[in-house]
């Protein structure tokens, strides 16, 4: 996740968000089982998934969710198109 400078993902199943999955996450679970654990399945390190939003919402309301989440999903209809982070915030605002 580092080396693409990504810190959080969305776990998907059938187009559908099911859970989530952090650096922050990551950082407990081997600090908690050690580093030479071994995280061998998603469902051991997934969170709540990340709130969806229109993409035909005010920026506000993106905003509003990620003062409470680390990220939120972007739907346009029934389909996941995109995340926003923080940083994406950030540099909309800049």
């Amino acid at each position: 996740m580092e080396s693409k400078g990504i810190s959080q993902l969305p776990v998907m199943e059938a187009g559908r968000p099911i859970g989530s999955v952090t650096d922050t996450t990551l950082v407990k679970v081997l600090a908690k089982k050690g580093a030479r654990s071994s995280i061998r399945k998603i469902k051991d390190v997934m969170e709540p998934s990340f709130p969806v939003l229109n993409s035909d919402e005010p920026l506000e309301n993106a905003v509003d969710l990620l003062t409470k989440n680390s990220a939120i999903l972007i739907s346009r209809g029934p389909h996941i198109a995109g995340i926003m982070t923080k940083a994406d915030a950030l540099r909309i605002v800049d």
